[in-house]
């Protein structure tokens, strides 16, 4: 056995020779010596916390058989944890077959650090295991994995490529953070959850979001070389900011499951050129800064048109004339010359009128209206003017909405009373 802290600050220890037999090395045990190399006897069972921390001139590590974590400080076992972080002179390591686990941040900035052998026996990797670790360029993760811990690559700059394996269910928290020259990740259908920030600001120029998965709120911001994303069939929601400022972003597709885009989910993408189908609700700034989204087409069969204040260049929002009859906004309806702005029923003007104002709904200069008309095919048009003049500054909208919608009255929507709404929010944005 070597004890806790039996050689720390050890720096002229550059070689060491363990014999078969030993079976512990205690926490801190050669924390920052000047060894190169080492290759533990097929005795060895238990490596304390920081068993190597900031050994700097190491270079390689061999594992001859299976490893568990030491007791720390009389407490429970701690599995690895920080046993070779800050070797900024490592590049190899290999595992024995029969490894089961790797510790959190076991390997954390080991910043030279090229290549990892894991046997397919590994089914746990812990938070940051790899953090840093900037020369590491491919890693092939076991078929049999079952968990990763956050941050386990996040900072590693030169990984281009990460295959999660079938049985892995959540990918986590900053998984991928800042992997700036990562262009692949194949997501296996099985996933159900993509944590948030996992791949902020990665390299990722192409992906496909399989359909097993169900949350990925904040997944993938600012990837700044993303181009084109497909969500395959079967995906319900696209999660809040899941795609924010990738401003390369250029097509998206999207399938007929998804019913739901969240808050911001599209904002700043401004290289996006999107038009959603009918009867999809889109959160708030969904598409804020997306100067190809300009329309909007509601299902007959919608009951919420959610498009949220301010998403982008929204123009005009082309409602079926049957679903607005129904709906009780008008009596009757009749085609109108599509240049002509006018209301198509008492009250259908007053509801828009009421609803949608400007900066101060008392005061005329500030104030905007949708006003409805028909395009040629009969369909209804909601377009916006103040004052009979299309809008030059971007404006502020106050959201009211209805118990239900026969009540004659608006009410304006607070969080308080916003899950018991039946609203609408009409947005405009000039630039």
């Amino acid at each position: 056995m070597v004890g806790a802290l039996a050689f720390v600050y050890c720096s002229s220890l550059s070689e060491i020779e363990f014999a078969e037999g030993l079976k512990t090395i205690g926490e801190k045990g050669f924390e920052r010596c000047g060894v190169k190399q080492v290759k533990f006897p097929s005795t060895l069972h238990e490596l304390g916390i920081y068993a190597f921390d900031g050994c700097k001139a190491l270079t390689s590590v061999e594992f001859k058989a299976p490893v568990i974590g030491g007791v720390s400080f009389g407490e429970s076992q701690v599995q690895l944890r920080w046993a070779f972080c800050n070797c900024s002179s490592l590049k190899s390591v290999q595992f024995a077959e029969g490894q089961e686990f790797i510790g959190d941040s076991m390997f954390s900035s080991c910043t030279s650090l090229e290549s990892v052998c894991l046997p397919n026996s590994i089914t746990n990797i812990g938070a940051s295991a790899f953090y840093t670790c900037e020369s590491l360029k491919t890693i092939d993760l076991p078929e049999q994995l079952l968990a990763l811990g956050g941050s386990v690559f996040a900072g590693c700059k030169s990984l281009v490529r990460v295959s999660v394996p079938q049985k892995v269910t959540v990918i986590p928290y900053r998984f991928c953070l800042d992997a700036t020259s990562l262009r692949e990740v194949n997501i296996p259908n099985g996933v159900i959850e993509i944590g948030s920030q996992a791949f902020l600001r990665a390299g990722l120029t192409r992906l496909d979001i399989p359909p097993s998965v169900k949350t990925m709120d904040e997944a993938f911001e600012q990837c700044g070389k993303l181009t084109f994303v497909r969500f395959c069939e079967g995906v319900q929601t696209i999660g809040k900011s899941a795609f924010a400022k990738c401003e390369r972003l250029s097509a998206i597709e999207i399938p007929d499951s998804v019913s739901k885009i969240g808050a911001s989910a599209f904002s700043g993408c401004k290289s996006l050129v999107y038009t959603p189908r009918k009867g999809i609700e889109i959160g708030s700034y969904a598409f804020y800064g997306v100067p190809g989204f300009s329309q909007f087409s509601l299902s007959e069969d919608s009951v919420v048109l959610t498009l949220g204040k301010r998403n982008a260049a929204v123009r005009t929002i082309n409602v079926p004339k049957q679903w607005f009859v129904e709906k009780g906004f008008a009596a009757s309806v009749s085609s109108v010359d599509e240049t002509t702005a006018c209301a198509c029923g008492a009250n259908g003007y007053a509801a828009w009128k009421s609803y949608v104002t400007g900066l101060d709904p008392n005061d005329e200069e500030s104030r905007f209206m949708a006003n409805i008309s028909f395009d040629r095919n009969g369909l209804p048009v909601i377009g916006c003017t103040v004052n009979g003049v299309a809008p030059s500054s971007n404006l502020n909208l106050v959201t009211l909405g209805k118990r239900t919608l026969s009540e004659a009255g608006w009410e304006e929507v607070t969080s308080a009373n916003r899950s018991e709404m039946r609203f609408f929010t009409v947005s405009v944005e000039v630039r």
